[in-house]
């Protein structure tokens, strides 16, 4: 049988599942096996609405009725459903896939894990790092659609469940997180959002509280850790440690501090002065398997170690609000045409991008608009990378990344939503609380007078020149930081610099190293670095 954390060898299927925080547990008869990985918030209405006793048997009877789990089940896990009679294997992850599935093919047949690592040391033959995934690190930050940074090995993209059955592999893709415009007027708008994001915040804070979990909520100065803090806060629930991070009198830092401050709360600042968490450079690539730019998981991982956080803590963050409520949107309705524009969209090295476009360019075929490639690469491939890492030492969660609150708001009307705009004008409505404090993205509070002047060309260029460029302002100044801590500097040119493989480094990074690291700015030293630190980990 099965069990958390070991592995499975089947006929066709090796199952060798990484540590994941909150490991759940396993529920067995004798046919079939469920694993739950993570959490599942609705499990009570799950069995009470479908007349069963555990949710063993009622996995297997949507399975019988061919419903994928992620659209029933809500909260972060990954399921895995065995069939012990015909050895099939079907594997769901939420919907969203904030524990990510890797798989390959081995010789003996599939290998299947949350970590790419895991996979690489039972392949007999072992795979090769793969070029185009580190140019995509290179460029993005990120690996774009189910690339991974090793060669045949693949991820299981967002909205996809996976049946392994003999030596056949099956995905199915029952969410595309296409924009589905509904018309609606505002206050109908107001309505849903309201009644939808509060019930998120419910859910899981109930959770929290009935589990008996250590509860951590993250605060800063953008809107959407704003909201889930508030509205717990508000809902009257008890919202235990308040952490925020950042450069010490930093904007972000200060907008958290003086929120909290209304409700008695203190905040714990993680001091990101300097930028020395950077220097944590080969377990931060451990605790995503290389599959992003090291730096954000470093940054959890310097966070979430000083507070000391376990399987009995979770972590209620604001992931993706932004995305969610508008930010990826178009500024018109989307033709449905996708263009090779799309992929200097979400990159951190747009330069490098457009040198490496036509290699990239295949990657667009599998996408009908702008929108569903940010979702899905920058968002989830991307942003959500830092909950990977944050998922190997506790549990977390995102009001915003609730099933039903985010099936919503890809309901709402592109002129509505783009720029953020209705997200700005629900809260001024529906929560003004929210918008008595200043917005760290805007400089000024988001109230709905300031909307059109904010989000001009003129505005933004100054507001970056005078804070960014000027002050050195900011959660994470990285050329402040450049310009301040040569130590820093120089442990990420040694690595570059040290690296054995000059061939491969110079045909990733585009140039050879001592042309690269005269301009390099400290990001594309992080993400040269990344490269560098993935290779050695393969290796």
């Amino acid at each position: 049988m099965f069990t958390l954390g070991e592995e499975n060898i089947l006929t066709n299927v090796l199952l060798d599942f990484d540590s994941i925080s909150g490991h759940g547990r396993v529920i067995s008869d004798e046919v079939h096996t469920l694993s739950i990985f993570g959490y599942i918030t609705n499990e009570k209405s799950l069995l009470q609405r479908n007349r069963k006793d555990n949710l063993l048997q009622v996995a297997v009877d949507l399975r019988e009725k061919k419903i994928p789990l992620f659209t029933e089940m809500d909260g972060e896990y990954l399921v895995v459903l065995e069939n012990k009679l015909t050895e099939n294997v079907y594997i769901s992850p939420n919907y969203y896939s904030s524990y990510p599935v890797y798989y390959g093919k081995g010789d003996v047949g599939w290998v299947v894990s949350n970590s790419i690592k895991k996979i690489y040391t039972h392949l007999k033959k072992k795979p090769a790092v793969d070029i185009c995934g580190l140019k995509m690190i290179m460029g993005y930050g990120f690996c774009l659609g189910t690339k991974t940074i090793l060669s045949g090995v693949k991820k299981l993209l967002p909205g996809c469940d996976v049946n392994f059955s003999f030596d056949n592999l099956t995905i199915t893709r029952s969410s595309s997180f296409l924009r589905d415009e509904q018309m609606q007027s505002n206050c109908e708008i107001f309505d849903n959002l309201d009644m939808l994001f509060n019930n998120a915040v419910s859910s899981i804070f109930e959770y929290t509280e009935s589990s008996h979990l250590n509860s951590i909520v993250t605060l800063s100065g953008g809107l959407d850790s704003r909201l889930t803090y508030l509205e717990s806060r508000l809902s009257g629930h008890e919202v235990g440690q308040v952490v925020s991070f950042g450069e010490v009198g930093s904007l972000d830092v200060k907008i958290a501090v003086d929120i909290a401050k209304d409700f008695g709360d203190i905040v714990l600042i993680n001091a990101l002065d300097g930028g020395n968490y950077l220097k944590c450079i080969a377990r931060a690539v451990s605790f995503n398997d290389g599959m992003a730019l090291y730096s954000g998981a470093a940054h959890v991982l310097d966070t979430m170690i000083r507070l000391s956080v376990d399987d009995n803590c979770i972590v209620h963050t604001g992931q993706l609000g932004d995305a969610v409520l508008g930010s990826f949107a178009p500024h018109k309705k989307d033709s449905g045409h996708i263009s090779d524009d799309s992929l200097y969209l979400g990159a951190y090295n747009r330069d490098y991008v457009k040198k490496n476009r036509a290699e990239f360019s295949s990657e667009l075929s599998d996408y009908h608009t702008e929108e569903q490639f940010l979702f899905i690469n920058r968002g989830f491939n991307g942003a959500n990378n830092g909950l990977v890492s944050l998922g190997r030492l506790c549990k977390f969660s995102s009001p915003f990344m609730d099933r039903k609150f985010f099936e919503y708001c890809l309901t709402i009307p592109t002129d509505k939503i783009a720029k953020q705009k209705i997200y700005i004008e629900w809260i001024n409505d529906r929560k003004p609380h929210m918008t008595k404090y200043e917005w760290e993205k805007w400089r000024l509070r988001p109230l709905n007078c300031y909307h059109g002047a904010a989000n001009s060309m003129i505005f933004r260029y100054a507001k970056y020149q005078i804070f960014e460029v000027l002050l050195k302002q900011g959660m994470n100044p990285f050329e402040k930081w450049k310009r301040d801590n040569c130590e820093l500097v120089k442990i990420l040119e040694l690595r570059l610099t040290q690296f054995h493989d000059k061939e491969l480094l110079q045909e990733v990074i585009g140039s050879d190293l001592a042309t690269f690291l005269k301009g390099a700015t400290l990001i594309r030293l992080i993400l040269a670095t990344t490269v560098v630190a993935v290779c050695e980990y393969y290796a």
